[in-house]
């Protein structure tokens, strides 16, 4: 693990423990040579998508933003991390 990857998770968890009843959701999109793909975790759910060989990697983080805000839409939580 990279010293900025054990920074990330660490900032994570201490952030889920500030805000332990705020409904914290997580995104990541990646590429990988050319495989595209986004997700969205939240509580006990993870939803990935594969994306087209010829998405950029930011086209990837921006629709896991949009797979987060329609947990969002969806849920009945009114405080989110």
């Amino acid at each position: 693990m990279t010293a900025s990857r054990m920074i990330a998770v660490t900032v994570r968890f201490e952030l889920c423990h500030e805000f332990k009843n705020d409904y914290c959701i997580f995104t990541d999109g990646s590429k990988e040579g050319n495989r595209v793909a986004a997700a969205v975790v939240h509580r006990d759910n993870t939803k990935c998508v594969r994306l087209p060989d010829t998405a950029s990697i930011f086209r990837a983080e921006l629709y896991a933003l949009l797979l987060a805000i329609d947990v969002v839409r969806r849920s009945k939580e009114n405080f989110f991390l």
